[in-house]
């Protein structure tokens, strides 16, 4: 995916890197993407520069600036955004899939994005009961994806962590970024995912 910015210069091609978002509160409006000290030691692509999604202030340069929207999400909860046609923002994101689920729905000239947390109903499951880890996940997933379909119908399209690979050994360790983009053609809306293990990120908290 190319990323243009608000001028109509190329910024980059998430194909060529390595991208991610931190817990900082973001909303709908200017991002740019800053690049890390350190790269990512991809398996297949070897090692990729790294940048991080952030929200533009106003002194950041329009030629790295592009419009998007952005879905954060609430513990314990499902929020969800309405991506219009030919409304200026080409881009989708949302915060970082740990757990979570996500749905899609298309209808006529709007698509909707859901995006479902039911940690505290996993918690219960993982620390009350005592239960075990992957029980508690499917648990906690078949309540994320009943989350969505009570708000946006059976016909929603669900990402969950079965799709996204957080489930398993070492399923701490590793994070996806759900984004998308505009097609300039017909309009619609396309989805990609980028899952990657913490433990590769040169100079990362985790080192």
């Amino acid at each position: 995916m190319k990323i243009i910015s608000v001028t109509g210069i190329t910024v980059l091609n998430t194909e060529d890197i390595h991208f991610f978002s931190d817990s900082s509160e973001k909303k709908t409006g200017r991002f740019y993407l800053k690049k890390q000290s350190g790269n990512y030691n991809c398996p297949v692509r070897g090692s990729i520069p790294s940048y991080k999604l952030m929200q533009a202030a106003d002194n950041i340069p329009e030629d790295i600036i592009f419009n998007a929207y952005y879905l954060p999400y609430k513990k314990n909860d499902v929020t969800s955004l309405s991506l219009e046609l030919n409304s200026g923002f080409n881009y989708f994101f949302t915060d970082i899939l740990d757990g979570c689920s996500v749905g899609v729905r298309t209808e006529e000239l709007v698509t909707r994005v859901y995006h479902a947390n039911a940690f505290r109903y996993g918690e219960f499951l993982y620390r009350k009961e005592k239960m075990n880890s992957g029980f508690a996940l499917r648990r906690q997933v078949s309540m994320q994806n009943n989350m969505i379909k009570n708000v946006a119908g059976n016909d929603a399209k669900i990402i969950s962590p079965w799709h996204y690979g957080h489930h398993g050994e070492n399923a701490m360790f590793y994070k996806t970024l759900f984004f998308g983009y505009r097609e300039s053609i017909s309009g619609g809306w396309c989805f990609l995912r980028q899952t990657y293990d913490i433990r590769n990120m040169e100079n990362s908290w985790f080192r």
